[in-house]
C-alpha cells in the first residue's frame, strides 16, 4: 500500500512537469531513466566481479568489469537518444459515442533517425501499445494540425482505452517508453494533452408513435407564424411538428404539412418535441437525426437547454452540437 501511495505521488510530480498541449518534443526535463530489475540484477553482479577482482587481484577479472561497466553506462546515454527529439502529437478534438471505448490517433515524428522498441501505455493501465512506422493516411494528417513534413520519419499509433458515459472529458495521460537497447534500463516520459474527448449519446432512431401521442396530448408541433396548406409524404429531415398525427394514425403513413414559403429551411432539433421521452432517450433520439442529417450534409438547427446553435452544416457546427448533447 505504501508503495502504491508513493507510486501515485511520483505519478503526479512527473505530470506536473508536462504541460497540456497537443504537441510535446521530448528533452531532458521530460525524458526519465531509470534501471528496470534486470539493470539492478546487472550492477549487483558488477559489484561482485568488483569484490572478487580486489579479493584475487585478477587483472582479467578487471578488465571485465570496466568493459561490463563502461557498456552500462553507454546504454545510459542510448537509452536517452532514443527519445530525445521525439515529436509526439495528439488531435485537438474527439468524439465518440456513450459505451464505445475511447480510441485515438497519436503521431510521432523524427527528425533524421530512427528510435526502437518504443511503446505506449494510458495512464493507470497495463496494456502496451508497440509504435510501429507507417505512413499515416490524408485523413490522419489532417488530425495533426498542419504538422505536415514529408521530409521526417513518422510513427502512427491507434491507443483504445476505457468507456466513457456521455459528457466531455480530458484525454488521460500517455506513457511512452522503451527498454531500448538492452533492456537494462528503462527510458520513459509522461505526456499530458490537451485533446478535448466529447461523448456524445447513443443514437436511438426515433418511434413516431411516441411522438404521435404527446402531439395529441399536448398540441405541440405548430409553431406561431407559420403558414401551412397542402400535404406532402414525409422525408427525411422535415420538422417532426409539420406531422399529421391523424393522418398517422388513420392510414399509418407519414404525411407533412408542407409550407407556403419556398426556401430552403434547416432541420430543426427541438428539446421541447423530444423531452416527453425522458431526458437520456430524448438525448438518443435527437442524437441519432442529427448524424443522419450530417451524413446528408443538411443545415442545422439545434434548441436545447436555452441555447440556439446554428444553423449551419459545416464540420465545426456539428461538432458543436454534439458537444451540447454531451453536456446537457
Amino acid at each position: 500500500m505504501m508503495i502504491g501511495k508513493l507510486r501515485k505521488k511520483l505519478r503526479a510530480f512527473l505530470s506536473l512537469r508536462s504541460e497540456p498541449s497537443l504537441s510535446h518534443t521530448l528533452s531532458q526535463r521530460t525524458i526519465y531513466i531509470f534501471p528496470d530489475a534486470q539493470g539492478l540484477s546487472f550492477l549487483f553482479m558488477l559489484l561482485v566481479m568488483l569484490v572478487t577482482a580486489i579479493n584475487y587481484q585478477s587483472s582479467l577479472i578487471y578488465l571485465l568489469l570496466f568493459s561490463l561497466g563502461a557498456l552500462f553506462f553507454l546504454s545510459i546515454w542510448q537509452s536517452f537518444l532514443n527519445l530525445q527529439g521525439l515529436r509526439i502529437t495528439a488531435p485537438a478534438e474527439l468524439a465518440f459515442e456513450a459505451g464505445e471505448p475511447l480510441s485515438m490517433n497519436i503521431f510521432i515524428q523524427l527528425q533524421s533517425r530512427l528510435s526502437s522498441g518504443l511503446v505506449a501505455f494510458w495512464r493507470d493501465d497495463i496494456t502496451p501499445f508497440p509504435i510501429e512506422i507507417a505512413s499515416c493516411s490524408s485523413t490522419n494528417q489532417q488530425e495533426m494540425e498542419g504538422v505536415n513534413d514529408a521530409t521526417q520519419d513518422e510513427y502512427c499509433v491507434t491507443m483504445t482505452g476505457r468507456r466513457f458515459s456521455r459528457g466531455v472529458y480530458e484525454v488521460p495521460a500517455i506513457k511512452i517508453q522503451s527498454y531500448f537497447p538492452f533492456g537494462l534500463l528503462k527510458a520513459w516520459t509522461w505526456l499530458r494533452f490537451s485533446t478535448q474527448v466529447i461523448v456524445y449519446p447513443r443514437p436511438i432512431k426515433p418511434d413516431f408513435s411516441t411522438f404521435m401521442a404527446q402531439s395529441l396530448d399536448t398540441s405541440v408541433g405548430v409553431n406561431k407564424g407559420e403558414e401551412l396548406d397542402d400535404l406532402a409524404v414525409y422525408a427525411p429531415g422535415d420538422r417532426i411538428n409539420r406531422v399529421v398525427w391523424s393522418k398517422y394514425a388513420a392510414s399509418d403513413e407519414l404525411v407533412v404539412r408542407s409550407e407556403s414559403t419556398h426556401e430552403t429551411k434547416p432541420y430543426l432539433l427541438d428539446w421541447d418535441a423530444y423531452k416527453h421521452v425522458g431526458k437520456e432517450l430524448a438525448l438518443s433520439h435527437i442524437c441519432h437525426e442529427l448524424l443522419q442529417a450530417c451524413h446528408r450534409d443538411q443545415m442545422i438547427e439545434l434548441r436545447i437547454g436555452g441555447q440556439i446553435l446554428g444553423p449551419d452544416n459545416t464540420l465545426a457546427h456539428h461538432s458543436k452540437c454534439l458537444k451540447a448533447l454531451a453536456e446537457f
